[in-house]
């Protein structure tokens, strides 16, 4: 009998947060994707722990076993040189070896500067099934960085097969961010200043389209997300 496929799916690989030394292995992101399940209806939230590359690439099998029609990938980890044990360039490539298959389109890194690497998103991107990756290139604070990461991916999992224009991308994460104000400070950069949330948040995308290249499109989408704000 066939398995139908519902509408999206997020798979949420975690590391344990430890946000506090009475921290054990409580703090998680995934109730507020849970509801958001629930508040579709239509929607599937999967989740593992990982603690090293080779958890991460388990865990990601395992949540990979049903093709959706739209999937997006969390990692929800906390980050530096490398995301819970695991290096960003392993991590891209264990979902990029699957997103055909599964039909995965996104990849939002929920950990602090992720997003630091924009050319290495470009090429993660290129020659994939992928359209974007999303990170932070600054330290996040933990809950406001969950709100946001929600915000972004109750977008992303509804994407149809031809959201991915980069207009399309640039009005669809503007929306998301509409919530959020853009000069709020997220976390500390690499050099321990505050940085705002529309210079930490990286966006890069891979349009469709004959001859379209993987592009940050940050800039486009605070500049639409400012004609937004009252």
């Amino acid at each position: 009998m066939r398995t139908p496929q519902t509408k999206g799916a997020i798979l949420i690989l975690e590391s344990p947060w430890e946000l506090n030394a009475h921290d054990a292995n409580r703090s998680s992101v995934y109730p507020f994707f849970d509801g958001l399940a629930k508040r579709y209806g239509d929607i599937e939230v999967s989740r593992a722990t990982f603690y090293d590359e080779q958890s991460f690439d388990d865990g990601l099998d395992k949540l990979c076993r049903v093709p959706h029609r739209n999937t997006v990938v969390y990692v929800a980890a906390h980050g530096s040189t490398t995301h819970a044990g695991a290096h960003l360039t392993d991590v891209t490539c264990s979902v990029r070896r699957r997103s055909k298959e599964f039909n995965i389109t996104g990849m939002l890194l929920g950990s602090c500067y992720a997003g630091y690497a924009t050319k290495a998103h470009q090429l993660g991107l290129e020659g994939s099934h992928l359209r974007w990756i999303i990170g932070y290139a600054s330290a996040c604070e933990w809950l406001t960085g969950t709100m946001i990461d929600c915000a972004l991916l109750d977008e992303a999992v509804r994407f149809q097969k031809n959201s991915f224009s980069r207009n399309n991308l640039v009005k669809r994460f503007s929306q998301a961010l509409m919530p959020f104000s853009s000069g709020t400070p997220i976390g500390l950069d690499i050099g321990k200043d505050p940085m705002a949330l529309r210079d930490s948040l990286q966006i890069v995308v891979q349009p469709t389209g004959p001859g379209k290249r993987a592009a940050v499109i940050s800039d486009e989408v605070f500049a639409a997300h400012a004609k937004l704000q009252l």
